[in-house]
C-alpha cells in the first residue's frame, strides 16, 4: 500500500487527509517514507478510541496531530535547504548582502541571530570580520554545516535515524554527503598542482590518492601506531587495558528496540561527545597528577541512534593498571550513577590476554570497522545496524564527517606532525640526531617505518611528547610581491598568518641544525583535459611552500593569493 493509499485509508476527515497529504509532499524524499512509516505506527491497523481527561481521543487522530507537529518542526529546522546547495547558495548569498548593507555590529549581530558562530583570536580584527560576512562562499560553508547538522538532529529525535530506520545517520544527510563526495572527486580530477620553482604538474586526483584521504594509507599509518606502541609495551613490561566508554542513557533518544527513550534529555551527538571528552579529561588530569604514565589509542564510533562511544587501548606499568581502572570508573559514573544499568554497562575494562590476542589487535578491528571494513571484519555481523560492517563504513565516516567528530585519537606518545614531517625527506642529513630520527620514519627494501624505534630515539615514551614538538621548525608564510621583496602573505581575510611548520629543528654540538621538508611552493591551476599525469622532481628551492606529493602521505597544497 503507497502513501496516498495508507492515509486515504485512516483519514479523520477530508481535511485531515488533504492536510497529511500536503505535509508529505513537502517534506524531503527521503523523508517521505519514513513520516509515513511513523503515521501508520501510530494509527495502528485497526483504528482504537480511547478516554484521556475527560475527553474521547482515538489513534488515527493521534497520527494527524503527530504529523502535523513534525512538520512544523521540520519547517523550523529548514530541512528542505538545509539538502539542497541551490537553496543554500541563495540563503547564503541573501546573508552576504543583509551584512554588506549592515555595519559591523548590526551584521555580527544578524550572524548571531542565525545560530553561526564568528572566529574569535587575537588575529581576527574588526575588518577581517566584515569581510567574512559580506562573502557568500564563508556564509555557504557555515549554513551548510548549521543547517545539515540542525535537520539531522531533528531526524534522530523524531526516529529516523535508529536502528529499525537508518542507523547512525539519516537517509537524507547519506545522499548529502555522497554527493559532496562525488563533486568533490569531480574537481580534483580538474585541478593540477604546480611546482612554482620547476614548472612541473601532477594531477590533484594523484595527489589525494596519495594522501590520508585514501582510506588504506589512513588506516595503514593509524596501524603502524598503534603496533608501535605495542612494541613499546613490551619492551618495559608495561600491560594493556582495553576499554570501553559510553554516555548516560540520557544521551540516547531511542532504546536498542526502537522504543523512545523515556530519559532522553535532547543531547546532540556533538553534545554526547564533548562530555566523553570532559570525562576523560578529568581523568587523565588525575592520572597525571599521581605520575601515572598512560598511553595508547581511542576510537569514536556511532550506536544506532547516532551517540557516540569511545574503545580505547590503554599501556601503563603493570603496577599502575588499577589505578587507572578506578580513577576512570569513578570518573565516568561521576553523573546519573544510579540510573539502571550505569554500573554495569557506562564503562568496561578488559585486560589483554597474550593468548586471544593483542591490545593493537582489538583495536585494530575498530579502526578497519570505521575506515573501509578492510579483512575480516567486513564480513562480520555489525551489532548495531544489523548489516554486515562493510556495509556500515560509508555511514559511520559520513556520520563522523556530519557532526564534526574526530574518529581517533592518538593518547600520549610523540605528535603525529613530526611522523608526517619525516616522512616528507627521503634524502640523508648530515645531522645524526635527525638522520637517526629520519631512518625511523623510512620505508625501504630492508626496512619498514617504525613508531617504536621513533619514540626511541625520541628518548622514551615519557619524554616523547615534549621532545617532538621542541623538533618541529615554524615559519610564517611568505609570497613575492610585485617589488621582488618577500613579504608575509595574508589569509585571504586579510589576517595575518599564523605560522606553519617548514621543517625540523634541533640544537647539536652547540650550533641550531635545521632540516627542511618543505622545499617547494605550488599553487594550483585547473588542468587541460589533453593533459596527461606529469612527474615531480623535488630539489632545492623555497622552504616554505609543500614538497613532493608523490613521497609524502600529506594533504594537497595551499591555494597561492
Amino acid at each position: 500500500m503507497n502513501g496516498g493509499e495508507l492515509l486515504w485509508s485512516r483519514r479523520v476527515s477530508g481535511r485531515d487527509y488533504l492536510e497529511a497529504c500536503r505535509v508529505i509532499g513537502q517534506a524531503p524524499p527521503l523523508v517521505r517514507e519514513a513520516l509515513i512509516d511513523r503515521y501508520s505506527e501510530i494509527a495502528g491497523p485497526t483504528r482504537k478510541f480511547y478516554l484521556k481527561d475527560g475527553r474521547m481521543l482515538d489513534s488515527w487522530n493521534d497520527a494527524s496531530k503527530d504529523l502535523r507537529r513534525t512538520a512544523y518542526s521540520l519547517k523550523q529546522a529548514r530541512v528542505r535547504t538545509a539538502f539542497d546547495d541551490d537553496s543554500i547558495e541563495k540563503a547564503a548569498t541573501r546573508a552576504a548582502h543583509v551584512c554588506l548593507s549592515s555595519q559591523l555590529e548590526g551584521a555580527t549581530k544578524f550572524a548571531e541571530a542565525q545560530g553561526v558562530k564568528l572566529p574569535r583570536g587575537p588575529r581576527v580584527t574588526g575588518k577581517s570580520l566584515k569581510r567574512r560576512l559580506v562573502s557568500s562562499d564563508w556564509w555557504r560553508g557555515r549554513l551548510r554545516r548549521l543547517l545539515t547538522r540542525h535537520a539531522e538532529e531533528l531526524f534522530r529525535e523524531l526516529g529516523f535515524v535508529r536502528r529499525q530506520a537508518s542507523p547512525y545517520i539519516s537517509g537524507d544527510a547519506l545522499e548529502r554527503i555522497r554527493t559532496a563526495s562525488y563533486k568533490g572527486k569531480r574537481w580534483l580530477k580538474k585541478m593540477l598542482a604546480v611546482c612554482q620553482d620547476t614548472g612541473e604538474a601532477i594531477p590533484l586526483a594523484d595527489i589525494a590518492q596519495h594522501s590520508l584521504s585514501n582510506p588504506t594509507l589512513r588506516r595503514g599509518e593509524l596501524m603502524v601506531r598503534a603496533r608501535g606502541f605495542q612494541e613499546i609495551a613490551e619492551s618495559m613490561g608495561h600491560r594493556c587495558v582495553m576499554v570501553t566508554a559510553t554516555a548516560p542513557s540520557a544521551f540516547h533518544p531511542w532504546l536498542y528496540n526502537g522504543e523512545r527513550n523515556p530519559r532522553y534529555n535532547g543531547s546532540t551527538p556533538r553534545q554526547a561527545q564533548a562530555w566523553l571528552s570532559r570525562r576523560w579529561a578529568r581523568a587523565r588530569a588525575r592520572l597525571k597528577k599521581r605520575k601515572t604514565l598512560v598511553y595508547g589509542i581511542r576510537c569514536a564510533e556511532p550506536h544506532h541512534d547516532g551517540t557516540p562511544h569511545w574503545h580505547m587501548i590503554l599501556y601503563a606499568p603493570k603496577s599502575e593498571l588499577w589505578r587507572v581502572r578506578v580513577i576512570l570508573r569513578k570518573v565516568w559514573l561521576a553523573d546519573d550513577d544510579l540510573e539502571p544499568g550505569a554500573i554495569k554497562h557506562r564503562i568496561k575494562f578488559r585486560t589483554e590476554d597474550p593468548e586471544k590476542g593483542s591490545g593493537a589487535g582489538y583495536i585494530a578491528k575498530y579502526i578497519a570497522k570505521n575506515i573501509d571494513g578492510a579483512g575480516d571484519v567486513g564480513d562480520q555481523i555489525s551489532h548495531e545496524s544489523g548489516k554486515p560492517v562493510s556495509e556500515d563504513c560509508e555511514r559511520v565516516t559520513a556520520w563522523a564527517r556530519l557532526h564534526g567528530i574526530r574518529q581517533f585519537q592518538q593518547i600520549g606518545g610523540p605528535c603525529v606532525g613530526l611522523w608526517r614531517e619525516l616522512r616528507r625527506v627521503r634524502e640523508p642529513c648530515d645531522c645524526p640526531p635527525l638522520e637517526a630520527l629520519r631512518l625511523a620514519t623510512d620505508e625501504t627494501e630492508t626496512s619498514e617505518p617504525s613508531w617504536s624505534q621513533l619514540i626511541h630515539e625520541l628518548g622514551g615514551i615519557a619524554n616523547s611528547v615534549q621532545a617532538s614538538r621542541a623538533l618541529l621548525d615554524h615559519a610564517e608564510p611568505r609570497c613575492v610581491d610585485r617589488q621582488g621583496r618577500k613579504v608575509l602573505r595574508l589569509t585571504r581575510w586579510g589576517e595575518l598568518p599564523a605560522p606553519m611548520v617548514i621543517g625540523l629543528r634541533i640544537i647539536w654540538r652547540d650550533r641550531i641544525r635545521r632540516l627542511p621538508t618543505r622545499v617547494h611552493v605550488w599553487f594550483l591551476l585547473c588542468s587541460p583535459s589533453t593533459l596527461g599525469p606529469v612527474a615531480v622532481t623535488v630539489g632545492a628551492g623555497d622552504p616554505s611552500g609543500w614538497t613532493n606529493p608523490n613521497e609524502t602521505s600529506q594533504g594537497p597544497p595551499p591555494v597561492q593569493g
